[in-house]
């Protein structure tokens, strides 16, 4: 992992994570991407997604149409 991955991580706020899905790894991973994709683009954001075993589908949709998120759980 990089350093700027590593800082990228580590600056998500924990209310960032709070979703409807069972799976929290996967989740907070995804949630790092979209931030790569922010400071970085995306092509990183998704070599990041691939590189933690992000499926390409759930990739594609977070990155690609923003619209389609999750949303927080109120």
């Amino acid at each position: 992992m990089t350093t700027q991955q590593q800082i990228a991580i580590s600056t998500i706020p924990p209310a960032a994570t709070r979703f409807a899905r069972r799976d929290f790894l996967s989740a907070h991973i995804v949630e790092v991407g979209i931030l790569l994709q922010e400071q970085f683009g995306v092509e990183h954001a998704a070599a990041f997604l691939k590189d933690n075993f992000i499926h390409l589908d759930v990739a594609m949709r977070v990155l690609l149409r923003p619209a389609e998120r999750r949303r927080p759980q109120a």
